[in-house]
Order: structure tokens, then C-alpha cells, then sequence
């Protein structure tokens, strides 16, 4: 019974993006103590992860989030990656990658300021 149960709230936590009380994502993926990763470009459905990047010395809390197919549809990054001019977005750098999609491919990547409500949604990390 107790192995349905843990199934089950695996299950739950990838049916749809889930938030706190104060609107933030609940994060379903914390890798921030895994080093340097190679982020999978399609994983699990709905899935949050989070991660750290460190460049030149400044360390950076950074989230990938999926879609219902499992595909990487928007990084956010609360900074510059320590490269500002290509990357002259928010007060800080922050910004977002967003990704399209067509079959299996990632045909596009763009990159743009965080909107108001991703800001809301991140505001943790921001």
C-alpha cells in the first residue's frame, strides 16, 4: 500500500505545475547540489528543476521548465550568465530562453525579458 502511495505522489507531481502560497513554482527537480550537468532537453512531464550555474566567479540560481509532452519549453536565469551585453535584460540580467519545438527538434531559441507574471512565478530565484 505505502509503494502506491509513493507512486502516487510521484505521479501528482508531474500531472501540472504546482505553486506555493505566494505564487512561486514548486520546483519538482532539485539539482542544484549535482555540479556542473548537462540539462536533458525533453524529461519529465510538467517538471521544474532547478540548478546552479557559477561563471567567472558569480553563482546563479537558474530553473528549466517542461511542458506536458516532457519538452524544455523556457529556461529562467537570474543573471547575465557573466556575459551582459548579450544579455542586457531585468535589473540583473535575468532573463528567460524560451524553446520551439516541432516533432522531436528544438527549431528555435529565444531569448527575452521575464514578463510579469514569470517574474511573479520565479520571484525566489529573481
Amino acid at each position: 500500500m505505502e509503494a502506491v502511495e509513493a507512486n502516487k505522489k510521484v505521479l501528482d507531481k508531474y500531472s501540472t505545475y504546482h505553486y506555493n502560497r505566494d505564487g512561486t513554482l514548486i520546483v519538482t527537480d532539485d539539482w542544484t547540489d549535482k555540479g556542473k550537468i548537462t540539462i536533458p532537453k525533453q524529461y519529465k512531464s510538467f517538471a521544474v528543476i532547478e540548478t546552479i550555474e557559477i561563471k567567472k566567479g558569480v553563482k546563479y540560481r537558474n530553473r528549466t521548465i517542461y511542458d506536458s509532452k516532457g519538452n524544455m519549453v523556457r529556461q529562467v536565469y537570474s543573471g547575465p550568465h557573466a556575459n551582459p551585453k548579450l544579455h542586457p535584460y531585468g535589473k540583473n540580467g535575468e532573463h528567460i530562453h524560451e524553446y520551439e519545438w516541432e516533432g522531436e527538434n528544438i527549431v528555435n531559441r529565444i531569448s527575452r525579458e521575464i514578463t510579469d507574471i514569470e517574474r511573479k512565478e520565479n520571484a525566489d530565484i529573481l
